[in-house]
């Protein structure tokens, strides 16, 4: 049973899942701590309802990108990853389609409760989730940069007209730092070249305006930061921030090789969830939520630390026999 566990959330990527939860969460306590005039559609959702229907669109729709992902990808991890979960006969191909049709659909569920925008917004993900999968993966700069789209697309589906552009801009730029540190330690083809590094930087630029004017377009009165907040408040999640892009970087020019590589990667893209999660926690600290960025932080840690638990009590599968 620990086995069958382990390789769903293999498949669906819970791990890094939380990351995301994170994320939409800290928008949720945002914009009910910090109403505007333009934000209604979080007022009649109940706290613990907005909770519970946020956490299972990051869940619902993370994860079936994640199923989607190997299913496009079923007959190249036959031959390169044949330890993957459907290639190694631990969950069937068909399951895995049930799978992800199930995700998507519990990602539909959360939306709804948040009216609005909520639902066209969940249509726009599974279609961005739908491209990244079928054809921008294989283009290294658009990979990363709709890896931070995605990000940027589920934090406002609980609130459609969330004001606070930089925290959104500070969850895609993580997005995208993680995934592309991932990318270059497990060496992915084609490689990350000159070219595609300055279309990336572009990239990264176009989003961040998208993202600002967006906020300035949908809210009359626009605040960029939460609160009252000063430079000491403001010092606390940028910090954050600095540490881990800090980390990333050290990270990226690590040297690995053969199948290190991988599970350096995997380790990378971990890490950088929780990344996210402890500056998710580091902006509600920062604007006076002291209890509930505490919270926050304590449910990521556990989460964590049970997904990395149960992989450690888990036997894996050997893998086929290989040259040494």
């Amino acid at each position: 049973m620990l086995t069958n566990i382990l390789s769903t959330a293999r498949l669906t990527r819970a791990s890094i899942a939380l990351g995301a939860v994170a994320d939409i969460w800290l928008v949720v306590l945002l914009s009910r701590a910090f109403p505007s005039a333009d934000t209604t559609a979080l007022s009649p959702i109940p706290l613990t309802l907005a909770l519970i229907a946020s956490a299972a669109v990051a869940i619902g729709f993370f994860a079936f990108g994640g199923v989607l992902n190997d299913l496009v990808d079923v007959k190249r991890d036959r031959a390169l990853a044949p330890e993957r979960p459907i290639p190694a006969g631990q969950i069937p191909a068909r399951h895995a389609v049930l799978l992800a049709s199930a995700c998507l659909l519990c990602g539909f569920v959360g939306a709804y409760p948040f009216g609005g925008v909520a639902v066209p917004l969940a249509l726009l993900l599974a279609v961005a989730i739908l491209i990244y999968d079928a054809a921008a993966k294989y283009v290294p700069a658009a990979r990363l940069a709709l890896f931070g789209v995605l990000s940027g697309i589920s934090m406002l589906i609980p609130d459609g007209r969330f004001p606070f552009a930089i925290v959104v801009v500070m969850a895609v730029l993580e997005s995208i730092a993680t995934a592309t540190a991932a990318y270059i330690v497990e060496g992915k083809r084609p490689l990350l070249s000159t070219r595609s590094r300055f279309i990336l930087a572009a990239s990264i630029l176009c989003i961040i305006a998208v993202i600002v004017e967006t906020a300035r377009i949908t809210n009359v009165n626009i605040d960029w930061i939460p609160g009252e907040m000063g430079y000491a408040e403001l010092s606390i999640p940028a910090g954050v921030f600095f540490i881990g892009c800090t980390y990333l970087h050290f990270a990226a020019r690590a040297k690995c090789e053969g199948d290190e590589r991988r599970r350096r990667a995997d380790q990378i893209l971990r890490r950088g969830a929780l990344w996210r999660a402890v500056t998710a926690s580091a902006w509600l600290i920062a604007v006076g939520l002291v209890l509930e960025g505490t919270l926050l932080l304590a449910v990521a840690s556990i989460g964590f630390s049970a997904m990395a638990l149960l992989r450690s009590l888990t036997p894996m599968p050997e893998g086929p026999a290989k040259w040494r």
